[in-house]
């Protein structure tokens, strides 16, 4: 996933700093990954069933992800 292709962990590439919240963003990061994979490993995101059918962009994350970060 992400850090295969950039060589990195997703929480490195949004810049967490706090280790344990890092964590998690990764093991959330990996489980959508893993969810998102059909019966024969092909990737297909639509697999996931959202929460909520409104569709966010990703300023609505980054402001989710501020909003919910410890300062």
């Amino acid at each position: 996933m992400m850090a295969k292709e950039y060589g990195q962990r997703p929480s490195s590439l949004m810049e967490i700093e706090d280790p344990f919240t890092a964590y998690c963003f990764d093991e959330v990061c990996h489980m959508y990954y893993q969810n998102a994979h059909d019966a024969k490993g092909k990737l297909k995101w639509n697999l996931i069933a959202w929460d909520d059918k409104k569709k966010g962009n990703n300023e609505d994350l980054m402001e989710f992800i501020v909003k919910h970060s410890k300062k």
